[in-house]
C-alpha cells in the first residue's frame, strides 16, 4: 500500500465532500421554502451523499491505521497529547470527521422519514452542522500548526 497515494486521494476527495455539502445545503434550503414531499430525486441525493461519505471515511480509516503520526501519538501519548499537530491527527481529526459525516448522512435519512418542509429543515440543519464541523476539522493550508496543502499531487 502506498501511503502517499491514499493520502492524496483522501486529501483531494475532501473537495467532493465539500461540494456535496454545499450542494445539499443550497438544495435543502430551497426545499424548506416549498410545500413538497421527498421525491425519488431527493432519495437519490441522500444515497449519493452516503456513498461519498463512506468513500471518504474508508480512505480516512486506511490512513489512520497506516499513519506514522498516529502511531507516534499513541506510543508517546502523555507527551503527544500536548502537541497540537500530532494530537490533531491522532485524536481530533479522527473523532470529528466520522461524527460530522454521520450527522450529514443522518440528516437526509431522518428528513426523509419525517417528509415535507419539516423533513427538509432537519436535513438542512444537519447538513449545516456537518459542514461547520468538517470545515473546523480539515487541516487547512492557512492553519499554522496543522497546515497541509489544499491539493496533493499523487506524483512523488
Amino acid at each position: 500500500m502506498d501511503f502517499n497515494l491514499w493520502l492524496a486521494f483522501h486529501s483531494n476527495f475532501r473537495w467532493i465532500v465539500l461540494i456535496a455539502l454545499l450542494s445539499t445545503l443550497l438544495y435543502t434550503y430551497s426545499k424548506t421554502k416549498s410545500e413538497q414531499n421527498f421525491s425519488k430525486f431527493d432519495k437519490n441525493i441522500i444515497k449519493l451523499n452516503l456513498f461519498i461519505a463512506i468513500i471518504q471515511l474508508i480512505l480516512g480509516i486506511v490512513l489512520y491505521t497506516q499513519s506514522g503520526i498516529v502511531e507516534y501519538f499513541y506510543s508517546h501519548y502523555p507527551e503527544t497529547v500536548k502537541m497540537r499537530e500530532i494530537r490533531f491527527f491522532g485524536m481530533e481529526h479522527v473523532l470529528m470527521m466520522p461524527i460530522a459525516l454521520s450527522i450529514f448522512v443522518s440528516g437526509g435519512f431522518k428528513g426523509k422519514r419525517i417528509n415535507g418542509i419539516k423533513g427538509y429543515k432537519i436535513w438542512y440543519k444537519r447538513t449545516w452542522w456537518a459542514f461547520i464541523l468538517i470545515l473546523l476539522s480539515i487541516p487547512w493550508s492557512f492553519w499554522a500548526l496543522v497546515s497541509r496543502p489544499l491539493w496533493r499531487s499523487v506524483i512523488h
